[in-house]
């Protein structure tokens, strides 16, 4: 069962319809404990992405204004605190955007930078129509299966465990973290018109709601203290 919130109108902006998996089916059971709100999308004029990482080597954002320019159409907004120690000029090409660079660093007007942010609640996730996430090497980013929480079409690389949650059914996988062009080509497909951004984000909703909420930690905790308890019978 669905529950469905549609709002109406908001000045200057269209909210779209929430769509919260908040029951269970015979053929498929969600985890009640979903503790994740989901709010009414907010349609911009102009496609909005979410870039939600830490600034450091290894999530690689120096990517984001090659990125950004393959997609003059779009407003890449980037959100994270500068790792102690990074100091590659992405720091002056993006927070100090009035460097005179040029190059390969050259600045992009359509990239957005914010600092620092006080959890993924806090971001404006509802004006976002996807989520790009750059990276070299990775384990399971929280910040991924928080937006897949909230149900936000992800672009992310395959790399660390990031495979196990990103895939053609649940996302849009970049093969080549290197590659701008090829994380370019998802983005457009998650904002094509056609699109089944909706069914793959709901998809990864319930693949999140099923082995990464706190219904699911809960019932392996309780499997490992009973397994406990069957081994000292045992042993007794």
């Amino acid at each position: 069962m669905l529950r469905i919130d549609v709002s109406m109108m908001s000045r200057g902006c269209l909210l779209l319809p929430a769509v919260s998996i908040t029951a269970t089916s015979s053929s498929r059971e969600i985890p009640a404990a979903r503790a994740t709100e989901l709010k009414p999308r907010v349609r911009c004029e102009r496609p909005q992405i979410l870039w939600a990482s830490r600034v450091s080597r290894s999530k690689f954002p120096e990517l984001l204004p090659r990125i950004a320019r393959l997609l003059p159409g779009c407003d890449i907004h980037a959100y994270g605190a500068r790792e102690f120690g990074y100091r590659w000029p992405f720091a002056k090409s993006v927070l100090f955007p009035n460097a005179d660079l040029g190059g390969p660093i050259a600045k992009a007007p359509n990239l957005h930078w914010h600092g620092s942010y006080r959890g993924f609640s806090a971001l404006p996730i509802e004006r976002f129509d996807a989520m790009l996430y750059t990276s070299l090497f990775d384990g399971l980013p929280n910040a991924l299966l928080e937006a897949g929480a909230h149900q936000i079409p992800i672009v992310a690389p395959m790399v660390g465990g990031i495979g196990e949650l990103i895939n053609n059914g649940t996302g849009w996988p970049v093969e080549n973290p290197y590659d701008a062009r090829e994380y370019a080509d998802q983005v457009r497909k998650v904002l094509a018109p056609l699109s089944d951004a909706r069914r793959r984000s709901m998809e990864l909703g319930h693949l999140i709601a099923e082995r990464h909420s706190f219904g699911r930690f809960g019932e392996l905790v309780r499997s490992l203290v009973e397994d406990g308890q069957q081994d000292r019978q045992l042993r007794a």
